[in-house]
């Protein structure tokens, strides 16, 4: 909606991106903890100490990532609801659909999803900053 240009691929590569390094960081800090808590590799017996770091890690530092993980797909506006809303005004625009004939919940709904006002999407200000030069004069 803001670009006018298909982005599936670009929103997977960060999604791959993202996780991969979160991952990592995740195991890096694993690993770290783990160590300073006098984890004995290979060993059948561990000391209480390690013991309490891989309960900890298990429980408390996964709740806090489950947390900040249903914050923020709470906070994201896409529902079926709204997905269904956004194509439905992107078929309607694509067909030459005026941006003044744009019903109040769409435009809501835009402005949730994107963060821009409804008249900067598609071709506007938001498009302009998104992919540079556009010739708005083609823009309905």
């Amino acid at each position: 909606m803001v670009t006018r240009q298909r982005r599936e691929g670009i929103f997977a590569g960060v999604m791959v991106l993202t996780r991969k390094s979160t991952v990592a960081l995740a195991i890096l800090l694993i690993g770290i903890v783990l160590e300073e808590s006098g984890f004995v590799k290979g060993s059948g017996v561990q000391p209480e100490n390690a013991l309490h770091a891989i309960i900890g890690l298990m429980i408390f530092a996964t709740t806090a990532l489950l947390a900040v993980a249903f914050y923020t797909t709470y906070r994201f506006k896409l529902t079926r609801e709204t997905h269904k809303l956004l194509l439905k005004e992107i078929a309607r625009r694509k067909l030459g659909g005026d941006y003044r004939d744009c019903d109040e919940e769409t435009r809501v709904v835009i402005k949730q999803l994107t963060g821009y006002e409804y008249d900067e999407v598609w071709g506007g200000v938001a498009t302009q900053k998104a992919v540079g030069d556009v010739h708005l004069s083609t823009a309905k």
